[in-house]
């Protein structure tokens, strides 16, 4: 259940890039295409042979990808899994050093 919340906010790589500007929609569906006969390839990779992003472009579209993902500290807090003192005390406890 956890998971599946964090899923929701994932966003298509694809979409990120059309949003910003970076690339058009047909160019979206050259590079499924193209994915499509190159296993394996990523579609920030596949988007760079084909000349339709830069490097730097990949990368903001990445973080933006990444930070729209809440983490799993941020899940459960927000399905009330966890109060907030509860997951501090958690961590607390996690990262004291163990004594024999």
């Amino acid at each position: 259940e956890l998971i599946r919340v964090q899923r929701a906010h994932w966003r298509p790589f694809g979409r990120i890039a059309v949003e910003l500007g970076f690339i058009k929609i047909v160019q979206v569906a050259k590079v499924l295409s193209h994915q499509a006969t190159h296993p394996g390839m990523s579609f920030g990779r596949t988007a760079r042979s084909l000349g339709y992003l830069r490097g730097e472009q990949v990368d903001r579209i990445l973080d933006q990808q990444r930070s729209a993902i809440p983490s799993l500290a941020e899940v459960l807090i927000s399905e009330m899994v966890l109060e907030p003192g509860e997951l501090a005390e958690i961590m607390n406890e996690s990262f004291q050093p163990k004594t024999a």
